[in-house]
């Protein structure tokens, strides 16, 4: 027999349910299986379960519940669980059998093994133990005196493991999971102080530093009225160390009972406001993963589809989420590769699906939204994940977008706050809604800091000509213009072309006896021009470039495909858009540079207006 309390009351034998009947008879079970191995007496039953309310058959009444259940059990081969031993009953129960002392277990297992410092197999038990939730503990009895004791241990037990789970997500760089456990663990314990440190670490390590300070006052307020009390000295520590910016709280300053834990071989963490960048990828990357235990001959449960073109750096941040999402949810990896194309792609799509894949994630954008779209609806037994398809998905996909005009509009403040001739450019690859929410955006913003600001805007080709995104010699000659024409800071949105950008900025500021700006698009461009190995014209040092980039912006592809895979293992992934904006850390303003720290408060402030809804960002252009 199987029994389970993490929800409302089940017990099954080899997969056979046992229908337990009536309320009454329901809380009779429920008793003995808290009291399992003990003798209740029929006195005791009856007080519980009617209380002073007790008819004078009660006793008649728990013999015929009692003998309902047994035939239920005997039915489904239970065999003789209940015993009668005057002057009560006693149920025979293995603690193994009943899902909340396997809770018990589990979550001092991760426990043990976070104060171990093996943090990826302390989450790994703690997903395990928050996974035999169904829902509220004995949420059939929510209301029954008998229930409470139990219900509120089980409860504080939840928070102590979901507090457990961020810590081990913390120091594994998972900053956007242990978040989503903080909230939870904090929806149900408010005032718990350590669930308020980690939080500020969290939201500090993810690159949401303005949003740590705000929660720390709103848990002041808290304190203030609910207890007449200030924040430990430990939380206000936390709170003083992000004032100061202290470097030490982007590694893994997280406490003593961290000191041992280190980041697992392999994983690489996600730093804020910094994105890696590859060299040119010239080649489809197929990665096969499947369930730990699985035969290696078997079908993948789980397969990303990624590529990567020029500097995007898209593929780099796909393999980044995915690495992250295999780690942490116990996922096995293969990898094969095809070449690039639209009919390459959809033939490999078709194979994983006819092979029976359950999810293929797509991280190539929308330039794959026509082949996966048509084998999805061949294939509907398979979920699917694409980014950045323009179009509305078959109801087996999930297509992730990027709020891209809030991250614009933090660039185009940090534009026109910098901006010295008051007149500032955008540079779009061609005229389409991807790009016109980058313009709008930026737009939006530079006139917000000043409304008289000069915001000019040229696209490098008409629709359909690859071209506007693979010239970085288009883009210098189209830069070159508007440097000339008085344009002092240049948002470009262009692909590779954005290299051009850089070059006419380094080249131009001298002659023009003024320094000029780039922004640049997708990952943190003041990192590419070294760390990818760009090439630069001959004569020039692409490093050079460096002091004229202001800023980026950047799309965390790497966050959103680990979101996808973290739904789908808890069984939460559902079909149609998934928006990724800077409230979900989706976008973001890079700060490499260290351009644009002395208007950093003021580009704060607006990140907050956004993401607390008093700003609203238009998603496209007037006309």
């Amino acid at each position: 027999m199987e029994y389970r309390i993490l929800g409302a009351l089940e017990a099954q034998h080899d997969r056979e349910v046992v229908m337990l009947g009536p309320p009454k008879q329901r809380a009779i079970l429920a008793l003995l299986l808290l009291h399992a191995g003990e003798l209740v007496p029929t006195d005791r039953l009856i007080d519980l379960v009617w209380g002073e309310y007790a008819p004078r058959t009660a006793a008649h009444s728990i013999q015929i519940y009692v003998s309902e259940l047994r035939k239920e059990f005997d039915r489904v081969g239970g065999g003789s669980v209940i015993e009668t031993r005057p002057p009560g009953y006693v149920l025979h129960a293995d603690p193994e059998t009943i899902d909340a002392h396997r809770f018990d277990q589990l979550v001092a297992e991760g426990r043990r093994l976070l104060d171990d410092g093996n943090a990826a197999a302390a989450a790994s038990s703690i997903r395990e133990a928050l996974g035999l939730w169904r829902g509220p503990a004995l949420s059939d009895f929510a209301y029954e005196e008998f229930a409470q004791d139990e219900i509120r241990r089980l409860e504080a037990l939840r928070v102590d493991a979901l507090e457990v789970s961020a810590s081990a997500q913390i120091s594994l760089g998972n900053d956007t999971a242990a978040l989503a456990s903080l909230d939870e663990a904090i929806g149900t314990d408010p005032l718990r102080e350590r669930l308020r440190e980690l939080q500020l670490l969290a939201l500090n390590r993810a690159g949401r530093r303005p949003e740590a300070l705000r929660a720390y006052q709103e848990f002041r307020t808290l304190l203030s009225v609910e207890l007449g009390v200030d924040p430990s000295p430990s939380l206000r520590e936390i709170y003083e160390r992000i004032l100061r910016h202290d470097p030490d709280l982007e590694a893994s300053d997280l406490g003593d009972e961290f000191d041992q834990m280190r980041e697992p071989p392999g994983i690489r963490r996600a730093r804020s406001k910094r994105w890696a960048l590859p060299a040119a990828i010239a080649l489809t990357t197929v990665v096969t993963v499947g369930l730990l235990g699985a035969q290696d001959s078997g079908t993948p449960d789980v397969v990303l589809l990624f590529t990567g073109t020029g500097d995007v750096g898209f593929g780099d941040m796909a393999a980044e989420g995915f690495e992250r999402a295999v780690a942490e949810f116990g996922l096995r990896a293969d990898v094969t590769t095809v070449s690039v194309g639209t009919a390459e792609v959809e033939t490999e799509l078709r194979r994983l699906s006819d092979d029976g894949a359950e999810l293929v994630v797509v991280g190539i954008g929308g330039l794959a939204e026509q082949p996966t779209f048509a084998v999805a609806s061949d294939h509907p037994g398979t979920q699917y994940v694409t980014w950045e398809a323009l179009n509305a998905p078959p109801n087996n996909v999930t297509n992730i977008t990027f709020r891209s005009e809030e991250g614009g509009y933090l660039a185009g403040a940090a534009a026109a706050l910098k901006s010295r001739t008051r007149s500032i450019c955008f540079i779009g690859g061609w005229e389409f809604p991807l790009i016109d929410a980058y313009r709008a955006g930026f737009e939006s913003g530079a006139r917000r800091m000043d409304p008289a600001i000069d915001v000019r805007s040229a696209y490098l080709t008409p629709v359909g000509d690859t071209s506007a995104f693979t010239s970085p010699q288009l883009g210098a000659t189209t830069a070159a213009r508007l440097y000339g024409d008085g344009c002092d800071v240049i948002f470009a949105v262009a692909g590779t072309s954005s290299r051009g950008v850089f070059e006419a900025a380094a080249s131009a500021s001298e002659p023009l006896g003024r320094r000029l700006w780039a922004i640049g698009v997708d990952t943190d461009a003041y990192v590419a021009v070294v760390d990818s190995g760009i090439q630069a014209p001959v004569g020039q040092d692409s490093s050079a470039w460096r002091s004229h980039i202001l800023t980026s912006v950047g799309k965390r592809l790497d966050r959103a495909i680990y979101s996808a895979i973290a739904d789908y293992a808890g069984g939460t992934l559902t079909p149609g858009t998934k928006s990724f904006g800077l409230a979900e850390g989706g976008v973001e303003l890079s700060t490499s540079g260290g351009f644009i720290d002395d208007v950093s408060a003021k580009l704060d402030g607006l990140r907050n207006d956004i993401i607390g809804g008093e700003i609203v960002v238009p998603a496209s252009p007037p006309h």
